[in-house]
């Protein structure tokens, strides 16, 4: 990778949106059409072949030589897709390219099927040899980001985007400022991830990915999710792992393992059990601390009087089950704090405790919840799975585990 001054203003550092990002794709795509400048020129064909290659056998990849001359040069919001082209291939092969740009953030409401399908009924596109679809991604690959594949995108994360910029030497401000960017936010990440359990620094949990590794880890560790359903819903909706931010700024991520959708309590949402690592004032030490919590929620109607009554009192239920377990071969200590919403339409916490550097430890917390929760959720099971109140009855085909 070319040397570059860190001291220097950075364009990337300040145009640090997606369209930005958008923007040098579109830029560095376009050199493929202007061999002016030998170096550029050169690199916009390798970045085709990068996205041409991806998740393709050895024997089917293209040279750099095999890539030809745009026929539709790069295109923003092309039927809602961020960028679009099309090229030839060994000059008688005409691809179309779609292309769905991602810093941080992770796709949503089945956006990607649609754009798909809004491509594949374009005149552009039916007229085109083929179309390859890149979910190009320089932030942190989550779970949600990995499903991409299922809906026929080939991932193209910050790993291999830093790697293929690193082994260019092109002498371009533009160039050498994304070439820079994108290797120093791979480097920060990875330096991150490897630290924050190595050497127990939870404040690290201001990054939302730092967030969301530790919850994978735990997720490997407590596998288990228990999901009830009247009438069964389909596994694949069922979240597991997610990460927002709160109104201030702050991140928070959270692993579900309990779905249960309970019509008769008064809605149609689902009661939900999650873990949850989030930062709040700790009543001990009057100090903001990023703390980890057992959570209860169900969404139901203020006016529905009956519904939050049995809500306030199934929540109590697991507040009282989790208090009753065992925890004296536990290394971790709970808050005696917890947040509690009377009202019932929102939601409460079954169990708290704040990360600090002795015993509530990132290590012992990843030591000492699954000891817990085989057991948390073998005491639901045995406390709720009953003939006495014609609601908690569930049987095999109500009770399924919920992979990824």
């Amino acid at each position: 990778m070319q040397a570059t001054d860190s001291n220097l203003p950075n364009l990337f550092d300040f145009a640090t949106t997606e369209l930005s990002q958008d923007a040098f794709i579109c830029w560095l795509v376009s050199w493929v059409n202007r061999p002016e400048s030998k170096e550029l020129h050169e690199c916009a064909k390798d970045f085709i072949c990068l996205f041409y290659n991806l998740e393709r056998e050895p024997q089917n990849h293209i040279e750099p030589s095999d890539v030809g001359c745009l026929i539709i040069e790069p295109k923003r919001q092309f039927h809602k897709i961020d960028v679009f082209f099309q090229v030839k291939i060994k000059e008688n092969e005409l691809v179309s390219f779609g292309i769905e740009d991602k810093t941080d953030t992770t796709h949503h409401s089945n956006q990607l099927v649609k754009y798909k399908d809004k491509l594949n009924n374009v005149k552009e596109v039916k007229e085109s040899d083929g179309l390859v679809l890149i979910y190009f991604k320089t932030g942190y690959f989550t779970l949600k980001d990995e499903t991409a594949s299922q809906d026929g995108y080939k991932l193209l994360n910050l790993k291999k985007i830093d790697s293929f910029l690193s082994k260019w030497q092109i002498s371009n401000p533009i160039f050498s400022d994304y070439q820079s960017y994108i290797h120093r936010r791979h480097e920060k990440i990875e330096s991150e991830l490897k630290r924050f359990i190595d050497n127990n620094e939870y404040n690290l949990f201001s990054e939302y990915y730092v967030q969301y590794e530790f919850m994978r880890k735990l997720e490997a560790k407590c596998p288990e999710i228990r999901v009830e359903s009247y009438p069964p819903r389909e596994e694949e909706k069922i979240k597991t792992i997610c990460s927002g931010k709160n109104s201030g700024g702050t991140p928070w991520t959270q692993y579900y393992f309990l779905h249960c959708w309970r019509p008769v309590i008064g809605t149609d949402d689902s009661e939900i059990l999650f873990y949850r690592i989030d930062k709040r004032k700790n009543k001990e030490t009057n100090k903001n601390e990023f703390y980890f919590a057992i959570r209860h929620y169900l969404n139901i109607d203020k006016k529905d009087h009956e519904a939050r009554k049995k809500k306030i009192e199934r929540f109590k239920e697991y507040r009282k089950i989790f208090d009753s377990l065992p925890k004296g071969n536990l290394s971790v200590t709970f808050s005696q704090y917890r947040t509690n919403d009377w009202s019932g339409h929102k939601e409460s916490e079954v169990a708290t405790l704040f990360f600090n550097k002795t015993e509530n430890s990132l290590e012992n917390v990843l030591d000492s919840i699954p000891r817990i929760h085989k057991k948390f959720l073998k005491r639901i099971d045995d406390e709720f799975n009953r003939d006495d109140d014609g609601l908690e009855n569930t049987n095999s085909a109500t009770r399924s585990r919920c992979n990824r």
